[in-house]
């Protein structure tokens, strides 16, 4: 049975002293509020309120069996939500302090089982952003934010992306202009004997690894039951339009160029996504480029899906090197593509 939202007046206001006491006011009186992070926009309610956070579930359409990750501002709050912190988590925190990465860890009973979708873990994180940081701590509180997006849309990494999928669900956008890194928080889990990523993001194995002196595992096991990260159930990021992956590989340009040239034969409108390095080896087809490194590639991927999905009836786009940031971005991309799989 569909639930019946009650359509509302959305309001979008940049990013100022003014706006986040708004947004923070919202908040504490049990609404949500959109708001920008360094890797994309959160949509936001008081984590310790199941009604609020309800909120966010209606306004995304959301599963309620994906959990959503806590937002806080500093070590001490880490420990007001969580039972237990190991001390790999508070070496990284300590080392780290705000960064794009979410700590699985055992919950508080502070934390409703709302938040976690049952699960005795929370995902908890310290944003490095100063918006974000401003406005837990006008809030005085935990805030539990999932990406601001339609369930199933590509996250956003705007305010305009914000509004076109939750204009009229919820009652204010924070506009802090565009997101630096554009994918999601690497989520680790922290209550394993070795620490695992269950999520890659803006933050890479390696990197980890180097501070805490010791292996991580990478999570690469399809679930069944309740997942302690978001991510990794359902359909995720997934545009409008088709989406065909090609491998990373030394005939990636010869691939691109195939599938490109095999739509245009079928008069299926397509358009070649890649890396700048391929760009001159295209013939004069049709491209839009993920940019020169890596991280520039993640930083426009969700943009790019958004702006290209009713333009085109196919994305062509190649994976990255399985490393760093491209670990994030092949997930990602892996993730859309497997939503749409036919024209």
């Amino acid at each position: 049975m569909l639930k019946y939202i009650k359509t509302m007046f959305t309001e979008i206001l940049k990013t100022n002293e003014a706006s986040i006491k708004k947004a923070a006011a919202l908040i504490k009186a049990g609404e949500t509020a959109a708001f920008p992070t360094e890797t994309v926009y959160g949509l936001g309610a008081n984590a310790l309120s199941e009604a609020a956070v309800k909120k966010i579930f209606d306004a995304k359409g959301r599963p309620s069996d994906n959990p959503l990750i806590v937002h806080v501002s500093c070590l001490e709050d880490v420990y007001a939500v969580a039972l237990d912190i190991p001390q790999s988590a508070k070496k990284l925190i300590g080392a780290l302090g705000p960064a794009p990465l979410t700590y699985i860890v055992k919950k508080s009973d502070k934390i409703p089982a709302v938040v976690t979708a049952g699960l005795d873990t929370v995902a908890v994180r310290i944003p490095a952003h100063p918006a974000a940081l401003a406005l837990i701590r006008e809030c005085g509180l935990p805030i539990a934010a999932p990406s601001a997006n339609g369930s199933g849309r590509p996250s956003p990494t705007s305010a305009a992306h914000v509004f076109a999928d939750l204009n009229g669900k919820i009652p204010l956008i924070l506009d802090g202009g565009e997101c630096g890194m554009g994918v999601e928080s690497t989520v680790v889990d922290f209550t394993l004997a070795v620490p695992m990523i269950l999520r890659p993001g803006g933050f890479s194995k390696e990197a980890l690894e180097e501070i805490l002196g010791d292996e991580v595992k990478l999570y690469k096991t399809a679930l069944n039951g309740p997942a302690k990260s978001p991510g990794l159930k359902y359909g995720h990021y997934a545009p409008r339009c088709k989406i065909e992956v090609i491998p990373y590989s030394s005939e990636t340009i010869q691939s691109l160029i195939a599938a490109y040239d095999y739509y245009l034969r079928k008069n299926i409108k397509s358009v070649i996504i890649c890396a700048y390095t391929y760009v001159n080896d295209l013939g004069g087809r049709e491209y839009v480029s993920l940019g020169k490194t890596a991280a520039e590639a993640a930083r426009s991927l969700f943009k790019i899906l958004r702006e290209n999905e009713d333009r085109y009836d196919v994305l062509v786009c190649h994976t990255l090197p399985e490393e760093g940031v491209g670990r994030a971005f092949n997930d990602r991309l892996l993730r859309a593509a497997a939503v749409n799989k036919f024209c």
